[in-house]
């Protein structure tokens, strides 16, 4: 029960800053500051699989989640406790970006770019997170973890996030987006930035089980 607690708390915590630093800074630089908010969400997503990964593996991602459980990895259980709290992380960090953040606008909240139909979207999220999913997958599973797996994985969500930013924002993570949606009670397209993360992760995971197969030393 007290790993659980623990497990819970990091996920929170972990969700938080990644939504407060990422969603953040798109609050003050938006697409003419791609650059600056890729790095902001690669160097938090770093810090935080750094600092809380040994705690609760820091997945600050239903997608991801929700991966690992369709992976064999974790148990229905888990999935509920992580996505409560990473849920309620990124409620909570809109909240505070609400009322610390006052001169940005939008609260990070992610939106198709003009033109772009939320099929195509749905497409683009599908595809960034198949990236992220997979790297997770590459070198923090099994056989496959490495010790530069924060700096990996903060570099994949860095590079996914400038090269699809000007699609869809670039979600990746379903309660990345929940959180500023629900506090500025903007749920315009907010399906496409579940229902696509989560099809690319779960993509990611029947892809990885496959060639890591029969992978033995």
């Amino acid at each position: 029960m007290e790993n659980t607690g623990k497990q819970f708390v990091a996920e929170f915590i972990g969700t938080l800053l990644l939504v407060y630093i990422g969603a953040g800074s798109a609050m003050y630089f938006g697409l003419n500051g791609l650059v600056g908010v890729s790095l902001a969400f690669g160097f938090i997503v770093a810090a935080v699989v750094y600092t809380l990964g040994n705690i609760s593996g820091a997945h600050i991602n239903p997608a991801v989640t929700i991966a690992l459980w369709a992976y064999g990895l974790i148990k229905m259980k888990q999935v509920i406790l992580y996505i409560i709290a990473q849920v309620a992380g990124a409620i909570a960090a809109a909240l505070l970006m609400k009322f610390t953040l006052v001169n940005g606008s939008g609260l990070g909240v992610t939106a198709i770019a003009e033109g772009v139909s939320p099929i195509t979207g749905m497409i683009v999220e599908i595809i960034a997170t198949f990236i992220l999913v997979l790297t997770v997958f590459g070198c923090a599973v099994g056989k496959g973890k490495s010790n530069f797996a924060g700096l990996i994985i903060g570099l994949v969500v860095a590079a996914v996030i400038f090269t699809t930013g000007g699609i869809t924002n670039t979600s990746i993570n379903p309660a990345r987006s929940i959180g500023p949606a629900l506090i500025a009670g903007d749920f315009t397209n907010l399906w496409v930035y579940i229902v696509g993360p989560i099809i690319g992760g779960l993509l990611a995971a029947g892809v990885f089980k496959y060639l890591d197969s029969g992978n033995s030393e």
